[in-house]
This record gives C-alpha cells, sequence and structure tokens, in this order.
C-alpha cells in the first residue's frame, strides 16, 4: 500500500506541474489571439497535451492523498473523494476537447469557440459545471485536515487550489489552471513528508496524536 501512496502522490507532484506549465505556455503564446485563432496553433497544441497529462497526473494523485489518509478518514472523506474526481473527470473532458475537438470548431464555428454563440446551450452549462467543479478540492481539503494524516500546509494548498476558482482575478481562465497545478502539485509534495507507515490506525479524525 506504501508503494501505491507513494507512485500516487508522486504522480500528483507531476501532474499538478504539467498542468502549470501546459497552461503557462498557452498563456505565453496567446498574444491576445481569440480562441479560434490559438487552437490552431502548435503552442497551443503543445499547452493542450501536456494539460491533459497533468490532469491524468492529478487524477492519480487524487487516489494517492486520499489513500494516504484513508485509515483514519470517514464518510466526509470518501465523499470529497468522489466530488473530486467528478470534478477533475469534467475538465479531463474539457482539456481533452481543447486538444482534440477545438481546431475543427475554430474552422466551423468560430464563434462558438469563442463563447460568442452559445449561451445558454449546453456547452455553456458543462463549461460552468466544469469551473465550479473545482471547488470540490476545498471540501477535499477539510476532509483531509480532519484526519491529521499529513502536514498543515498540504491541505491549505489543496484548499487554496480549489478556492482561487472563486476569487475574481483579472487574468484569462488559464491562469487560474496555473494556479490550480501550482496549488496541487505543492499539496502532494507535502504530503510524502510524512511517511504513511507514522500514520496511527484507527485513531479518531478528532483524535489529537502524539
Amino acid at each position: 500500500m506504501d508503494r501505491f501512496i507513494r507512485f500516487g502522490l508522486v504522480a500528483g507532484v507531476v501532474g499538478g506541474a504539467l498542468l502549470a506549465l501546459g497552461s503557462g505556455i498557452s498563456v505565453v503564446t496567446a498574444g491576445g489571439h481569440a480562441l479560434s485563432v490559438q487552437a490552431t496553433t502548435s503552442a497551443f497544441v503543445l499547452g493542450s497535451a501536456l494539460r491533459l497529462l497533468g490532469a491524468v497526473g492529478m487524477l492519480l494523485g487524487l487516489g494517492g492523498l486520499v489513500a494516504r489518509c484513508a485509515e483514519r478518514g470517514g464518510a466526509l472523506l470518501m465523499t470529497a473523494y468522489a466530488l473530486a474526481v467528478a470534478g477533475l473527470a469534467l475538465n479531463l473532458g474539457w482539456i481533452w476537447s481543447d486538444l482534440f475537438v477545438s481546431d475543427t470548431i475554430a474552422g466551423v464555428a468560430p464563434a462558438v469557440l469563442d463563447g460568442i454563440d452559445h449561451a445558454g446551450t449546453r456547452l455553456d452549462a458543462g463549461a460552468l459545471g466544469a469551473w465550479i467543479a473545482n471547488v470540490s478540492f476545498v471540501l477535499l481539503a477539510v476532509a483531509v485536515a480532519r484526519t491529521r494524516s499529513v502536514p498543515r500546509a498540504s491541505w491549505i494548498a489543496l484548499a487554496v487550489a480549489g478556492a482561487v476558482t472563486l476569487v475574481p482575478l483579472p487574468f484569462d481562465g488559464l491562469v487560474y489552471e496555473v494556479l490550480i497545478g501550482v496549488g496541487f502539485a505543492v499539496a502532494t509534495a507535502l504530503a510524502m513528508a510524512t511517511p504513511p507507515s507514522r500514520a496511527v490506525v484507527g485513531t479518531p479524525a478528532g483524535a489529537r496524536v502524539a
């Protein structure tokens, strides 16, 4: 089990870093162009590919983090984990479409890709749902904190990664992904600071650990 936990946490660190890197590349190379123009560039393809790999790594990282805390977790941890996985699944679909579908849409319906011609549609609802789903990291951070299985800075970084989507910033949406990726990478890296073998099995979540 320790090997599985470490594998998941390492994947989470790498995944968060790749998400931040891919999003950063897309932001830096955007040049103020509309998404329908960006989608046809090699830089956007590279950025989207890195984002997709990063999101997959983060999905594995969630498993490692929750496994790290599972011995002392309860229903709240499992519920938060399920919601976080569902949220990442929504975002994986969105990133997948950026990589494999966006150039086709850019050629036949650029207004849709640029957000001009899909208000009130299922596409609009899906985008909003995927964005809001990022907040599930906050609930997961609370559940992880209750287990006292990882350093405090770890679950704080995870909470920040989720809460940042609620803060209005004067940046493009991909800048938020940079912040989410960095926060997740930090959270999973810090979770490796205390070996899983030191977790106190069977201790109630609210109890003090010596």
